[in-house]
């Protein structure tokens, strides 16, 4: 969660870094498994279910209310503090017994199914990739992202996180090797010149 919510997010917001995706770990989802035979008898279909987390589990903005002179702040949060609570969501509520989600399905937290796995030195690990944009510079990019280290790691406390490949160091290698080549060129130029 800390590596796709929290870190993707604030390597993407460094100029010219791209972070597509995180390798490794699982991704936590809540989900609403339903009891076909329990919503049978209730005369309940999955989507009604669905259709009821949708409704009574909702992200309401806040806002103020102005009376008189007064303003009062309103918090009308919409949303469900805990994962078990949200199996006393109403179902159906209407002539005879009220239906809620947990007397046809449980809800539980857990995760994704996982589909890749992420090994660092033979250890499993939550691996992302940083790419350039096209066209960005990657030495600035490198040091955008060593500079920006610091400040992610004070934010993200308890989260080892380590460089793993840097490719920039083959770009400084070739920058390097073409200063060396334009020297040698230049005095072997300056000799032709002198010679002749």
């Amino acid at each position: 969660d800390v590596a796709y919510f929290d870190l993707r997010n604030r390597l993407q917001s460094i100029t010219g870094v791209i972070a597509p995706a995180v390798y490794g770990g699982k991704l936590r989802r809540i989900h609403a498994y339903v009891d076909r035979e329990r919503a049978q008898s209730r005369g309940v279909s999955p989507l009604n279910v669905l259709e009821a987390l949708r409704r009574n589990n909702v992200m309401i903005p806040t806002g103020s209310a102005k009376l008189g002179n007064l303003e009062y702040q309103i918090n009308a949060n919409g949303m469900v503090h805990t994962v078990p609570e949200m199996n006393d969501l109403p179902l159906r509520i209407g002539p005879g017994p009220a239906t809620f989600i947990g007397d046809v399905a449980t809800v539980e937290d857990t995760a994704q199914i996982q589909t890749n796995i992420a090994r660092i030195d033979g250890k499993r690990q939550v691996y992302i990739p940083i790419y350039r944009q096209p066209g960005a510079n990657t030495i600035q990019v490198v040091e955008g992202i060593k500079d920006f280290m610091e400040p992610i790691k004070e934010r993200v406390k308890g989260v080892n996180l380590d460089v793993v490949m840097d490719q920039s160091v083959f770009v400084r290698k070739a920058i390097e090797a073409l200063q060396h080549e334009a020297l040698l060129g230049f005095g072997l130029a300056a000799l032709m010149v002198l010679t002749f």
